[in-house]
This record gives C-alpha cells, sequence and structure tokens, in this order.
C-alpha cells in the first residue's frame, strides 16, 4: 500500500456511497483538527496575556467557526444518507442519535463563541455560565458516544483507536467541567486555570489527530481493497503469461 491509493481514493470521479460518506467524514475530520490547532494557538495567546489582541481574536472566531462547521458537515451526513461504518464519534446504528450528537456538538461551539462575545465586553460573569453549559453539553455527548461504541464491536484498529480518542474526549470534558466550576467559584486562580484550559483544548487536539488517523487507516483500507485486488490479478496474469 502507497500513499498514491490514498491520493487516487478523492481523485477517482467514479466513487460509491460510501466512498462518498468517507470524504465528507474525512473532511469534517481535518475541519475539527484544524480548529483544534487554532484553539491551541489562541491558548497559547492568553498564556502570555495577549488574547485581547487583535489576531488572537481572530484565531478564537476561526477555531470554533472551523469546529462549527464540522459539526454541521458530520449533521449533513446522517441527514442525508446512512453510515455503514462508524467513525469517529459515530458509531450509533440510528440516524437520530448520531444526529443528536451532532447537534449536541454544534450547540457546544455556539456556546462558546457567544461566552467568548461576552468576554470581549468583559461580562465575565455571563461568560463563565455559557462555558460551563458548554461543558455540560460536551460531556453529555461524550458520554453518548462511549455508550453507543461499547455497544458495538471494537475489532479492528481503527475502532480501537476510535474507542481511545473518545475516552480521551470523555476524562477531557470531565476535566473541563472540574475547570468550569473552579472559574465560577470564589476560589479563582487565574495562572493554574490558564494552565488547565490549554491541557484541555490540547487533549481535545489529540483526540482530533487520533479520529484523522483512524480515517486515514479506513480510507487506505477502501482504496486498497479494490484496487489491490485488482492488481494483484493483473500480476497473476502477467505471471502466467510469461511462464507459458
Amino acid at each position: 500500500m502507497t500513499f498514491s491509493s490514498f491520493f487516487q481514493f478523492f481523485s477517482s470521479h467514479s466513487s460509491t456511497v460510501d466512498t462518498k460518506l468517507h470524504r465528507r467524514s474525512f473532511f469534517a475530520n481535518l475541519l475539527l483538527l484544524t480548529g483544534y490547532i487554532f484553539a491551541v494557538w489562541f491558548q497559547i495567546y492568553e498564556f502570555h496575556s495577549r488574547d485581547r489582541e487583535l489576531l488572537a481574536i481572530t484565531i478564537y472566531f476561526l477555531a470554533f467557526s472551523l469546529l462549527i462547521i464540522s459539526g454541521v458537515v458530520e449533521l449533513s451526513v446522517d441527514l442525508f444518507s446512512v453510515r455503514t461504518v462508524g467513525h469517529g464519534r459515530y458509531h450509533s446504528e440510528s440516524p437520530l442519535w448520531n444526529r443528536i450528537i451532532s447537534v449536541m456538538f454544534i450547540t457546544m461551539g455556539i456556546l462558546d463563541i457567544m461566552a467568548f462575545c461576552y468576554w470581549i465586553q468583559k461580562d465575565f460573569r455571563t461568560e463563565k455560565v455559557l462555558l460551563a453549559c458548554s461543558g455540560y453539553y460536551i460531556l453529555i455527548m461524550s458520554m453518548l458516544v462511549l455508550f453507543f461504541q461499547m455497544e458495538a464491536p471494537i475489532d479492528n484498529t481503527p475502532n480501537r483507536i476510535d474507542f481511545l480518542a473518545n475516552g480521551l474526549v470523555f476524562v477531557d470534558a470531565l476535566l473541563n467541567i472540574v475547570l468550569r466550576h473552579l472559574e465560577l467559584s470564589a476560589k479563582f486562580f487565574d495562572d493554574a486555570t490558564n494552565r488547565m484550559e490549554l491541557a484541555v483544548v490540547i487533549l481535545f487536539l489529540i483526540a482530533a489527530v487520533l479520529y484523522v488517523s483512524t480515517d486515514i487507516i479506513r480510507i487506505m483500507g477502501s482504496s486498497c481493497g479494490g484496487g489491490c485486488g485488482t492488481k494483484q490479478q493483473q500480476s497473476a496474469q502477467t505471471t502466467a503469461q510469461e511462464m507459458s
């Protein structure tokens, strides 16, 4: 298996329904990964007390806009088609539950952007309440994701990596809830919570990297499934002709 089959997967004009679903899901996870890269970039600005610079504010809006678009792409998959293979956060056999997971993820992104707008206006109390609500959305979503994935067989490498990523998201969501309650309490330590927030976003970034990795494994496997078999048959025929 070479990377040529991976690129052929995207350049091929004759695509099956499953191939189109793989492409859209992979695109969604690339958006997710890019969004979390921008989110980590913003946290670095915040860690150095430069979060009110215009570039930092632009980076934040870009980050969560990409996360929301990623959720919308995933939602479109379950609105207009049926998943035949589990992928990332989506291992439920019910399109309805997959839609609910997408809607919860989109809601989380919208709440984070609303909280950021209040932060710009220095209404920190409202910002913290909205971030806490966002945190509970992502926690409930991660619990649903793990529940549905544990119902399905985890019998291959992509599913195992997805399970690891989803478990990481669940642990990270718990850590995020602890962080939000620390911010709401009187015991608020700016430096400590900034470190925790940076750690939370980095863990989400690692989970996104794992999601993209499983998509690449699935794409290369499906590309090899048809293409490699044809090449092997052609090679066998050529060998037989040479021998005769």
